[in-house]
């Protein structure tokens, strides 16, 4: 078992012993997300440093808030949130209307997630607009591995 997102839980330590107690002797894990970079939406690699403040950020997926928890865990408080719906196709119009809705609320910049700058590469913005990377790293890895091998290991057999 893999719990996902473990820096999002106030009390990890008590979710992660009443799940073991559930399972017993099965494996628990925790995982994180964690930033891997930020990048601009043509794709080059900048420093958290240089992407202009306040951020105005937005996104498609299913748990926007996770995103929007993300970037305030990382000092990037937004200063302005739209969400859209999972898988959204972006329009340009409603790009516009997003960035004057972001300069309206003071924002110098925008920030998105990779999995929706997949669909803004042809879009134009009047204001730069940034990817934050992330990336899950399992706590104590090198064991899950293990076992997934003995698992696979066991299935040739």
């Amino acid at each position: 078992i893999v719990i996902t997102r473990i820096e999002q839980i106030d009390d990890a330590s008590s979710v992660k012993e009443e799940i073991q107690r559930l399972v017993g002797p099965t494996p628990v894990f925790t995982s994180r997300l964690m930033t891997s970079g930020i990048r601009t939406i043509a794709g080059q690699r900048v420093h958290k440093e240089s992407v202009p403040q306040p951020v105005a950020a937005f996104c498609g997926v299913g748990n926007p808030g996770s995103f929007f928890n993300h970037l305030r865990g990382e000092g990037c408080a937004p200063a302005f949130t739209r969400t859209f719906p999972d898988h959204h196709n972006y329009t340009q119009s409603e790009l516009d209307q997003l960035v004057n809705d972001a300069k309206a609320h003071g924002a110098r910049s925008l920030i998105t997630t990779a999995k929706d700058a997949i669909k803004l590469t042809r879009c134009k913005f009047n204001l730069s607009c940034y990817v934050l990377d992330i990336q899950i790293s399992i706590d104590d890895e090198d064991r899950l591995v293990e076992l997934i091998h003995q698992v696979c290991r066991r299935a040739e057999d």
